[in-house]
């Protein structure tokens, strides 16, 4: 053998033996959490679209993994949000799958509660009422909408009035909004 084969079986001698350690090699890397671990690497088999319910099982191109089954990304036509599926004909959180709620409740990250706290926690047009989120009815529910919007035709609205009478200071009601007559 000449030196440059010397010098390669070195280098292969040194690659070998500074990876082995005084223990048996695991299958399952140490940094991994439980049923995370595929082929020396790290996956949520419960919701990666390539290893859902196992390793190497992938979702098909217009599904996604929730709990460890793929589902459809769109439901009745409609494409659900990223982190939803179509579950039960409807899209839903993946961490909502299979959780039923009682009535008046949803589910959000996992856990059923109230389906609202504010409007924001609504669809566009609905107003959050007593923890439900609901359409607003006209003239009734004003304050629901908050500041600087009204109901109107069961949608909350930009605006200050519905009719004159609802302005102050010789100011009329033009476009939900308190002007000055000209």
């Amino acid at each position: 053998m000449n030196l440059r084969h010397y010098t390669l079986a070195f280098a292969a001698l040194l690659v070998l033996t500074s990876s082995c350690g005084t223990e048996a090699p695991s299958a399952v890397s140490p940094t991994c959490d439980a049923g995370m671990a595929c082929a020396e690497a790290c996956f949520d088999v419960a919701f990666d679209d390539k290893h859902s319910g196992a390793c190497d099982v992938a979702c098909g191109a217009s599904e996604s993994c929730a709990k460890g089954k793929c589902y459809p990304q769109d439901c009745s036509g409609a494409d659900c949000a990223p982190d939803s599926v179509c579950y039960s004909e409807r899209c839903v959180e993946k961490s909502c799958v299979q959780v039923d709620c009682r009535a008046g409740e949803v589910c959000r990250n996992g856990q059923c509660g109230p389906e609202c706290a504010a409007n924001a926690d609504c669809q566009v047009g609905k107003v959050c009422k007593a923890g439900g989120c609901t359409i607003c009815k006209d003239r009734d529910d004003d304050a629901l909408c908050g500041a600087s919007k009204i109901c109107v035709a069961g949608a909350c609205v930009a605006g200050d009035c519905h009719a004159t009478t609802d302005c102050k200071d010789g100011k009329v009601c033009k476009a939900n909004a308190c002007v000055a007559c000209v």
